[in-house]
């Protein structure tokens, strides 16, 4: 509130506003006072009308039909006030219009120049507009050379895939090429990403957070634990009460979130909300696990399973030539066996925070090879324990660790909503069908199995919705695999770094790549094309496998 020789408006203390009838107080009484919001509305017009008035020629109003992010614009009211006073006025896209007439000033003229070489270099240009543009080309070329050069070599810019040559790539990555799984996936989908993360070894600025990916680096870290606790117990996978699991998991998951990132997940309420959910997920999880074993007669036999050092194993050493070889590194999460007189049973399961569902067409690309490449570690490594034994592999599964969502009545009962979560969790990969296996994995087999992807009709034949293989097909996607991954690391080592990202469907390497700033990829510009996949089906693809392993032997 404010005194000014004596005077005090009447509504000075209600919020600041003065109204109409004060101003007119202040004004007899000599206080001069800020133009009201109705005044500088009609000051602004004055203005803008008097320029208006100023042109002797030509006038010219221009306005947006759209805004920078595409939404629809309306006209300012001065448009519409003109053409009610000037019904003959006529809107223009100037776009539209000859080049000759859209040149105003020497920007417009570039902006026009740069879009006639664009054209020019697609040839899509008429006669008639070539001598329009090579016209405003002379008179660009003689006052602005260095401009025009650059423009030049921007469009005829084209991408030209050279390698770094088998001296400069073994340099760069050794003679013994140490991958993992991953990597070899990331070089199928896109080699030059491959040459950005593992050769010139570009990572992202890290920042202090708590992010999907740390979420599974927990749910592996934890489960690991959870797995050592257990056999330091007098418990079994088979027989440990709910009271035990909840507790341990509880325990684990606090001493591993207090180590964990410089203490990230203590640092926001967020993210102490997901240590309480990751506890939730987890204690289910080992609750499911539990239940899937309790159904079959498979044990578990190790966890995170490290085969970096399994030199002997020729799916693991690779020889790539006489003086290079590939070592392959990996930690399968947990492999479970199970033995007759003759024959030892692997099943191979790997712990997942995302949806990943085993794609044998992916497989066939080289995009994910994983669930294989460790079957064929842990059949090598059991085989070397068992040499009087054949070693078959029963089982690929990827197992989802979460917090499902299922619908249900309201009159469900709690046993039948753990039945339909314990569905909902069941893993996801391929069976070998062969040999009563499915019944080992599930003794209770009849009909839609809740624990492995398999199903039964009435005659006791499997579905078309049961992920079944022979043993003799499983054996093909062994060679097959164990041929993809030596093709790619004789690749990497002749230095191919070709920028070749897939594309299959809605799939697409760039969609997450962390490298689109950097490798420049457009498909603008020549010569920059996807890798496009072939369509197929699963049945197709077990063909061009099958084939494939057969042709390389």
């Amino acid at each position: 509130m404010g005194v000014n020789e004596g005077n005090i408006p009447k509504n000075a203390g209600k919020g600041g506003i003065i109204s109409d009838i004060d101003r007119e107080f202040l004004r007899q009484s000599q206080v001069e006072l800020a133009p009201s919001p109705r005044q500088q509305m009609y000051i602004q017009r004055l203005y803008l009308y008097l320029n208006m008035t100023k042109p002797s020629q030509q006038l010219y109003l221009s306005f947006a039909r759209v805004s920078g992010a595409g939404a629809a614009l309306r006209p300012a009211y001065l448009i519409d006030t003109l053409r009610r006073l000037y019904p003959g006025l006529l809107i223009t896209c100037p776009q539209r219009l000859p080049v000759t007439e859209q040149i105003m000033t020497y920007e417009s003229g570039m902006a026009c120049l740069a879009g006639g070489i664009r054209q020019y270099v697609r040839g899509e240009q008429q006669e008639a507009e070539k001598r329009t543009f090579f016209t405003l080309y002379a008179a660009y070329e003689e006052q602005q050379y260095a401009i025009l050069n650059r423009l030049m070599q921007a469009a005829f810019m084209s991408y030209e895939h050279r390698g770094l040559g088998r001296a400069v790539a073994r340099a760069l990555y050794g003679q013994v090429l140490e991958n993992s799984v991953s990597r070899l996936e990331t070089y199928a989908a896109c080699a030059y990403e491959h040459f950005l993360q593992y050769g010139l070894s570009l990572r992202e600025r890290e920042a202090f957070g708590f992010e999907n990916v740390d979420m599974g680096n927990v749910f592996h870290g934890v489960l690991e634990a959870f797995s050592g606790k257990l056999e330091e117990s007098s418990y079994t996978w088979f027989d440990f009460p709910a009271q035990f699991g909840e507790e341990t998991v509880s325990a684990c998951m606090e001493r591993f979130a207090a180590e964990y990132g410089n203490t990230v997940l203590y640092s926001s309420a967020r993210n102490e909300y997901a240590i309480r959910r990751m506890k939730r997920i987890l204690t289910r999880t080992v609750s499911t696990l539990q239940y899937q074993l309790r159904k079959g007669v498979f044990t578990p036999g190790s966890y995170e399973l490290s085969f970096a050092r399994a030199y002997d194993l020729d799916s693991i050493s690779i020889a790539l030539s006489e003086d290079e070889r590939m070592q392959l590194r990996g930690r399968i999460d947990r492999v479970d066996t199970c033995e007759d007189e003759g024959h030892v049973y692997v099943k191979v399961i790997d712990y997942k925070s995302g949806s990943r569902k085993f794609d044998l067409v992916a497989l066939y690309y080289g995009l994910q090879l994983q669930l294989v490449v460790y079957m064929n570690a842990a059949v090598g490594m059991e085989q070397r324990k068992h040499p009087d034994k054949e070693v078959i592999p029963a089982a690929l599964l990827y197992y989802q660790v979460a917090d499902p969502a299922v619908e249900t009545d309201a009159d469900i009962t709690p046993k039948e909503l753990q039945a339909r979560l314990v569905a909902e969790l069941k893993p996801d990969g391929i069976i070998n069908g062969d040999g009563g296996i499915p019944a080992k994995l599930d003794g209770e087999l009849n009909g839609k199995s809740d624990v492995i992807p398999v199903e039964l009709k009435k005659d006791g034949t499997f579905s078309a919705r049961s992920s079944v293989m022979s043993t003799q097909d499983l054996q093909a996607v062994s060679t097959y695999v164990n041929q993809k991954v030596k093709r790619i690391g004789k690749e990497i080592l002749q230095g191919n770094i070709e920028l070749n990202p897939y594309e299959s469907g809605s799939r697409s390497a760039c969609a997450w790549c962390a490298y689109r700033r950097v490798c420049g990829f457009d498909q603008a510009i020549k010569g920059y094309r996807p890798r496009r996949l072939d369509e197929m089906s699963n049945g197709e693809a077990m063909e061009a496998i099958r084939n494939t392993a057969e042709g390389d032997r």
